[in-house]
C-alpha cells in the first residue's frame, strides 16, 4: 500500500503563504531613494517623491501581483510537498 500523497496540502499551504507575502510586499510602505543630481534639465510637472501612491493604483497592483505570488507559492508548496512525500514514503522492493 503506498504512503499518503502530501503535495495537495503543502500546494495549498504554499498558496496561503504566497498571497500573505504579496499583501506585505505590495502595501509596504514605499520609501524614497537617494538623492542623484540629474544633469538633464527636469520639467517642472514632475511630482516630488513624498507623493502617495493612489488607491485605484494599489488595487489593480494588489490584483495583479496576487495571480503571481499565489501561482509561485503553490508551485513551491507543491516541490516541498513532493520532497516530504518521497521522505515519508516507505521504500518498496524492485519487480522482479
Amino acid at each position: 500500500m503506498p504512503g499518503r500523497n502530501y503535495t495537495k496540502i503543502f500546494s495549498i499551504i504554499g498558496l496561503f503563504l504566497g498571497e500573505i507575502y504579496m499583501f506585505f510586499t505590495v502595501l509596504a510602505p514605499r520609501r524614497r531613494g537617494i538623492p542623484i543630481e540629474i544633469s538633464v534639465p527636469m520639467p517642472h510637472e514632475v511630482l516630488p517623491a513624498d507623493v502617495s501612491t493612489p488607491v485605484w493604483a494599489r488595487v489593480l497592483e494588489l490584483s495583479l501581483s496576487s495571480v503571481y505570488f499565489g501561482l509561485f507559492g503553490a508551485l513551491v508548496g507543491l516541490g516541498i510537498g513532493l520532497l516530504i512525500t518521497g521522505i515519508l514514503q516507505k521504500r518498496r522492493p524492485p519487480a522482479p
